[in-house]
């Protein structure tokens, strides 16, 4: 057993030093702060924080609750919104969260194709499929690598989406969201711009 254990940390130590000279280029797998490794090794990863602030389920949270409690007023700032969630722990329980507040099962829903940079929780085996929702794919010029705005505004008028997603986990240009937002407001759908895989860049 010990030799096995020595062999998953030279593993994890010959991951670390490969990235330590490498240049990701998966924007959410880039740099992370000295500060954001500092909070993660500290005893909050071992404690138990289920429930909202002042209201967890577990004794022992105060100082959890006032962390929390200063991460939601900073992004609210950051964000200029009346209400944010820290709490979801990866991009999928974040999608999921949304579609199950905005969706109904068997709604349409816009979103880019997996080949075209989606993230998988777009996937009829990821959030989109566990909801229910039906994808309505955006037209995607691979020459460009962008969206093809003309060809997409065509299908969202003529598939009427409910919720429309935009943002993916692998693209180089940004979301023409100005062309489309006024297409959104004319069908009567909810634009949702997820933009975990660049925020901060």
């Amino acid at each position: 057993m010990e030799a096995t254990v020595q062999r998953i940390r030279a593993a994890v130590q010959a991951h670390s030093r490969f990235f330590e000279g490498a240049i990701p280029l998966i924007a959410s797998e880039n740099l992370l702060s000295p500060y954001a490794k500092e909070l993660l090794i500290s005893d909050f990863h071992s404690r138990y924080a289920e429930g909202l602030p002042g209201e967890r389920y577990y004794e022992g949270n105060q100082w959890v609750d006032e962390v929390e409690n200063l991460c939601l007023q900073l992004a609210r700032d950051l964000f200029q919104c009346p209400f944010a969630d820290v709490r979801p722990i990866s991009g999928t329980v974040a999608n999921l969260a949304v579609l199950k507040a905005l969706t109904e099962p068997g709604d349409r829903v816009g979103s880019n194709r997996l080949a075209d940079g989606a993230h998988i929780s777009s996937a009829s085996f990821g959030a989109f499929g566990l909801r229910g929702v039906k994808p309505v794919h955006y037209a995607f010029d691979p020459v460009r690598m962008q969206l093809d705005v003309d060809a997409t505004i065509k299908i969202l008028r003529t598939e009427r989406p409910r919720l429309c997603l935009f943002g993916l986990s692998l693209f180089l240009f940004p979301f023409p969201l100005k062309e489309l937002a006024p297409v959104l407001q004319e069908i009567g759908a909810v634009g949702w711009y997820d933009g975990a895989h660049v925020l901060g860049l």
